[in-house]
């Protein structure tokens, strides 16, 4: 018995089977203005403290409120992208 798929149709039911999912999570979970320290070591690729503590002093951007250091995810992401290599 030979069971024939059609690849097309099946990668299409998936495609709008993520986006329902995605349009259910709540603002906050599809994507973040703000990063907490963790957050952004993560979004990094796992980044130390230390590297973190590197990159602030070699000019990433970072604001404290009521002692919790917080990422601006745009000032992140222009950060890494300035530092790109060829």
């Amino acid at each position: 018995m030979t069971l024939k798929i059609d690849m097309s149709d099946l990668v299409e039911e998936l495609k709008e089977a993520v986006r329902e999912a995605i349009e259910e999570l709540p603002n906050t979970q599809r994507q973040k203005e703000y990063f907490t320290t963790s957050e952004v070591r993560e979004y990094a690729g796992g980044i130390s403290n230390g590297t973190l503590a590197k990159w602030r002093k070699d000019g990433l951007k970072w604001i404290v409120i009521d002692g919790l250091r917080f990422y601006k995810r745009e000032d992140v992401i222009e950060f890494m992208e300035a530092h790109r290599c060829m």
